[in-house]
């Protein structure tokens, strides 16, 4: 196994089990293991995605931006979307599925 498939196999359950609680209204208890793997996993922007959801439903929604800004890399179209609804404040009108998707770039 090449060790991009492991590094996607290792983050699927936590991945899965991160937008279960999104989608059940979870923010604050996901914020610390959020930000370990953000950190860990800087090119993922699947869990960028998730922590700007959960940065925003706690109303830090300041903190989000800067933490995909890497030299030399742009997100992707998703992502720069749910970070203009994040700083719009449209973020409780588009469901969070459509914004950070199962995307594990």
């Amino acid at each position: 196994m090449d060790a991009r498939r492991e590094v996607a196999a290792r983050l699927c359950v936590p991945a899965q089990r991160i937008e279960a609680d999104l989608c059940l209204g979870g923010r604050r208890e996901l914020l610390p293991g959020l930000k370990v793997l953000v950190n860990r996993y800087r090119r993922r922007e699947s869990l960028h995605g998730r922590f700007m959801v959960a940065l925003d439903r706690e109303g830090r929604c300041g903190c989000a931006p800067a933490l995909v800004a890497e030299p030399g890399l742009e997100p992707s179209a998703p992502l720069s979307r749910l970070r203009c609804s994040i700083l719009t404040a449209r973020l409780g009108t588009i469901p969070v599925a459509a914004l950070v998707g199962g995307a594990t770039r």
